[in-house]
């Protein structure tokens, strides 16, 4: 372990540049009492419940929850979603369940993607279903196979090509047979290709995902964007940090600062530049980034009151409770006009010590504060008056609502965010 000291002193410790040793440990399974999102089916179910009642849809979470399943499949690097519509209405919804026996909120359906002819675009989008007879070709919701053939065939760096792909409700028979879906999930069980359906019937147009397909990347760009990851539960430190959490001695509550060449730090500083962090640091061609980077202060965040507070938050809330998803997030920190003698030091040991005030995070929130979380760390969150980058990687119970979009959050409990390392550099 590390010896508690100041950020100030240790700052300017850290000029060797250190190679980077992240470790690579076996990878955890997942946590099966993680939250289970509400599916495509469930959420359609109440847009449609929503429309009936002459309101609009809460939140577009249908709408969410189609642009998350086209994200799964397809990286940014191919593709860019430009729209997403709602084809389907509340007659068509229930006639499409009475006739197939697709269930309560479409529980026994499963969910599909094709891509449909230029024309058929058009019939779809204003409400019309298109020849009858046709025979669509279609996928489980990996939409990656049926979009494959086309990013093969296109150049790197050629002109983004515009696309529309169709989600469709399958008939449980079919998804069964195809999709292997036997419980109303939204994604397949088994791993499928493509499969034919000749009749029509068995499948609801449900909205249509309009695209621009980039293609093969280049090397430049692929490089660029596949930087910018989530962060996954199930990575090695993350796993270790979990099961070190209820072990904390009682009256901890402080930083340790890392070596800076422990395999420790440097599996924190991979994650954050995996994450996009650094993004905008310029260095000369042929550096390595991480060269680039240099001194990178650490230090593990230990609080045995805020873990225990923390891991009591049940992800799956019983008797119709909250229910919250867990992610690793990253929360800016940083000097500000408002601070006034106030050094980084002093704030990242305050956050150390009591957790994050919501009531500090006003700006850009309600009226109730919040605590802001991204999903990448986020430059403009980070760069102080005083020329030092500042991130706090942290564990975050979160609710659908509070997430602004898909890449930041404003967590109104202090007890939901627990922070766990954090990262300082020039």
């Amino acid at each position: 372990g590390g010896t508690k000291a100041s950020l100030g002193t240790s700052m300017s410790s850290t000029g060797s540049r250190a190679r980077s040793t992240s470790r690579r440990a076996r990878s955890a399974s997942r946590d099966p009492s993680r939250a289970r999102s509400p599916t495509l089916q469930e959420r359609t179910a109440t847009a449609m419940q929503a429309l009936e009642h002459g309101m609009e849809p809460p939140g577009a979470s249908d709408k969410w929850r189609v642009a998350q399943l086209f994200a799964e499949a397809v990286p940014k690097i191919h593709a860019k979603v430009l729209k997403i519509e709602r084809l389907v209405t509340p007659e068509m919804f229930s006639a499409f369940l009475k006739r197939t026996d697709g269930g309560e909120n479409a529980c026994n359906c499963g969910i599909a993607f094709y891509v449909p002819q230029e024309e058929e675009v058009h019939l779809l989008s204003t409400g019309r279903a298109g020849n009858p007879k046709r025979t669509a070709r279609l996928v489980g919701p990996d939409a990656a196979v049926v979009l494959k053939p086309m990013m093969d065939a296109m150049r790197p760096e050629e002109s983004p090509q515009a696309v529309s792909l169709v989600v469709v409700f399958c008939s449980p028979q079919l998804a069964q047979r195809h999709l292997g879906c036997r419980d109303g999930g939204d994604r397949p069980v088994t791993e499928t290709g493509a499969f034919h359906v000749g009749d029509v019937d068995q499948l609801l147009p449900a909205y249509v995902v309009h695209i621009q397909l980039y293609g093969s990347p280049s090397p430049e760009r692929a490089r660029s964007m596949s930087r910018q990851r989530k962060v996954s539960l199930t990575n090695p430190l993350i796993q270790e940090t979990l099961l070190r959490l209820p072990s904390l001695r009682e009256d901890s509550a402080g930083t340790v600062l890392l070596s800076s060449n422990s395999q420790e730090a440097e599996a924190v500083v991979s994650l954050y530049l995996q994450s996009g962090g650094a993004a905008r640091l310029r260095r000369p061609p042929g550096v390595d980034l991480r060269e680039a980077l240099g001194g990178v202060v650490v230090q593990r965040f230990e609080n045995k009151h805020l873990s225990q507070q923390y891991l009591a938050i049940e992800v799956d809330a019983e008797r119709g409770g909250p229910r919250f998803k867990e992610d690793v997030v990253w929360h800016g920190t940083r000097l500000k006009r408002s601070d006034g003698d106030a050094t980084l030091a002093h704030k990242l040991q305050s956050i150390a010590e009591h957790g994050f005030d919501p009531s500090r995070c006003i700006k850009g929130a309600h009226a109730e504060g919040g605590i802001w979380v991204a999903s990448c760390p986020m430059e403009s969150f980070g760069v102080g008056g005083d020329g030092l980058v500042a991130f706090i990687i942290c564990l975050a119970k979160t609710t659908f609502n509070e997430w602004v979009d898909t890449s930041c959050a404003r967590v109104l409990q202090r007890e939901r965010v627990l922070p766990l390392y954090s990262l300082v550099h020039v």
